[in-house]
């Protein structure tokens, strides 16, 4: 009598239903192989923008100043270490006050000596230091 009423609902019987189940399950087995493609492209698009991002912030330049009491002012750096150039000075100053004028005598402030200095290193094998006088 139940399968009267499965033929009479379309031709439904048992085995149709077991093998629209199979068939729905391979559909759904495939979708999920293209879901599972779709989330390995993705993830490598993450890995790959998280590692340029990575690369980026490491060539960016490092600003220096005032390292120690021997290299002090100014400088650029490489991310890497390997390239840096420095800039510095050596200024003398002379300043010169009278209390009793005379003839001649003028009070002043003098630049007696300015050296710029210009250090760094190229490629971590050439140093260079840069000092006229």
């Amino acid at each position: 009598m139940i399968t009267l009423v499965f033929l009479a609902l379309g031709g439904l019987s048992p085995q149709n239903a077991i093998a629209n189940d199979s068939n729905e399950l391979e559909s759904l087995r495939a979708l999920v192989q293209q879901m599972s493609l779709k989330m390995e492209a993705l993830e490598q698009r993450v890995q790959y923008a998280e590692e340029s991002a990575i690369k980026k912030e490491q060539a960016k330049p490092v600003i220096l100043s005032n390292q120690d009491k021997y290299n002090s002012g100014f400088g650029i750096q490489s991310s890497d270490g390997k390239n840096k150039i420095q800039l510095g000075g050596l200024i003398q100053l002379d300043n010169r006050q009278y209390f009793e004028k005379n003839q001649g005598d003028v009070n002043g402030f003098d630049v007696r000596r300015i050296r710029p200095i210009i250090q760094g290193t190229i490629d971590g094998i050439y140093d260079f230091k840069f000092q006229p006088e």
